[in-house]
């Protein structure tokens, strides 16, 4: 249901975003990694401080997703991504240590 709502509207990556932060939620990861990736893909992280701070949430759940799908190398790179979008994202910056120290 929720890949069906993103298939909606694919413009509207605020959309992407939301479903994709619910998708998680839900443990629907597969569908939340696809709509996150498709928010990152389009986002600048430098326009404002709260884009800042969804891109690096958004990087943040994919790295979650990647490190317990065991992909170490791809959920390294998306904390790392994360951590520089928001360098005050703490969750991301403790995965990364947590990554880092593997």
């Amino acid at each position: 249901p929720l890949a069906h709502a993103y298939q909606l509207d694919k413009s509207d990556i605020e959309s992407a975003y939301v479903l994709g932060l619910l998708a998680y939620d839900l443990d629907q990861f597969d569908t939340g990694s696809n709509m996150l990736r498709a928010f990152v893909a389009v986002k600048d992280a430098g326009q404002d401080a709260e884009r800042a701070r969804q891109l690096s949430r958004a990087y943040t759940l994919l790295a979650c997703i990647e490190h317990a799908k065991g992909q170490r190398t791809v959920a390294r790179r998306m904390a790392s991504r994360a951590v520089e979008a928001d360098a005050e994202n703490a969750t991301a910056r403790r995965l990364l240590n947590e990554l880092n120290a593997l």
